[in-house]
C-alpha cells in the first residue's frame, strides 16, 4: 500500500482526477485580474475610500498618488483585465509613466479626471 502511494505521488494526479482538478491559483495577492472598468474608476474608488475613512474603517485619508502607484503596479504585473477596454491600455500606461516621471503633476491628472 505504501509503495502504491509513493508511485501515485511521483506520477501526480491520476487521469480520472485531472479533469476535475481546479487549476492552482497563481502566487499573487490577487487570485484573478481586476476588470479595467473597476481599476480605472477613480472617482468611485475615491468616494468609497472617503466613506471608509469617515466610518473609521481606514485610518488614512484618500491619496491619489498612492492609488496611482497601486494602479501602476497592477498594470505592470498584468493583474488588470483589459477586455473591452484594450484601446485605453496604452493611454493609461502613458499617463501613469508621465505622473511617475514628474512630467505630469497629480493635480493636473486629477483635473483631467474631474473634467471627464
Amino acid at each position: 500500500m505504501a509503495s502504491l502511494k509513493k508511485k501515485l505521488r511521483r506520477l501526480g494526479r491520476p487521469p480520472s482526477r485531472r479533469r476535475s482538478h481546479q487549476p492552482v491559483i497563481p502566487d499573487t495577492d490577487f487570485a484573478f485580474p481586476i476588470p479595467a472598468s473597476v481599476a480605472l474608476d477613480l472617482p468611485r474608488l475615491q468616494s468609497t475610500w472617503r466613506a471608509w475613512y469617515e466610518a473609521g474603517i481606514v485610518d488614512r485619508p484618500w491619496n491619489l498618488g498612492a492609488s496611482l502607484e497601486v494602479l501602476s503596479f497592477l498594470a505592470g504585473e498584468g493583474l488588470i483585465d483589459w477586455t473591452g477596454l484594450e484601446g485605453l491600455k496604452p493611454m493609461v500606461l502613458d499617463v501613469l509613466e508621465r505622473v511617475r516621471s514628474g512630467a505630469m503633476r497629480l493635480e493636473e491628472f486629477e483635473a483631467i479626471m474631474d473634467r471627464n
